[in-house]
Parts: structure tokens; C-alpha cells; sequence
């Protein structure tokens, strides 16, 4: 083989070396382009789920805070009308006994 030969073949080598090199690049590049595509995929995917927890939460913990007002609601109307139905009862009594203690 003559040197010019041997020269060119190096010479091939190296450029099919260096296409070679530049397609793995390449390759890698439209990997990490995917691998980071899908991590943001899924990252807005965890953000639109946790999203909508926090919203479920939100409404169950509302109805179970309307649930307790409406529960204390009912509790102090029982309270006040007993204690109306009380005071409507005694209302001249309790009068009459404020009176004598102020008097005395």
C-alpha cells in the first residue's frame, strides 16, 4: 500500500469517525430533549393533580365547616328559645326579686 493510500484511508477513518461522533451527539442532544419534555409532562401532571386535591380538600373542609356552623346555629337557637321561654315564664318573678335587691 503507498503511503498517499494510507494517508487516505487514515483520513476516511477519521471522518467517519467524527460522523459517527456527530450522530451520537446528535442523538444524545434528542434524548435529553425528550427526557426533559417528559419531565416537564410530568411535572404538570403532579402540579394538575395536586391541583385538584387541594381543591376537593378545600370544598370537603368548607362543608365540613358549614356543617359545624349550622350544628352551633342550631344549638343556640335551642338556647335562646329556652332561654325566652324561661325569662316569658319568671319575667315578673326575676322583676320583682331585682327590685327588692336593689331596694334592700
Amino acid at each position: 500500500m503507498k503511503h498517499i493510500d494510507l494517508i487516505n484511508s487514515i483520513v476516511e477513518a477519521e471522518q467517519r469517525a467524527q460522523k459517527m461522533s456527530d450522530a451520537a451527539l446528535k442523538r444524545r442532544e434528542g434524548l435529553q430533549r425528550e427526557i426533559d419534555r417528559k419531565a416537564s409532562e410530568l411535572r404538570e401532571s403532579y402540579y394538575a393533580r395536586a391541583d385538584a386535591r387541594i381543591v376537593k380538600i378545600c370544598e370537603r373542609e368548607a362543608a365540613i365547616a358549614a356543617e359545624q356552623i349550622a350544628e352551633l346555629d342550631r344549638v343556640f337557637d335551642r338556647d335562646m328559645a329556652s332561654i325566652e321561654a324561661a325569662y316569658k315564664e319568671h319575667k315578673d318573678e326575676w322583676a320583682d326579686k331585682l327590685f327588692n335587691m336593689i331596694v334592700e
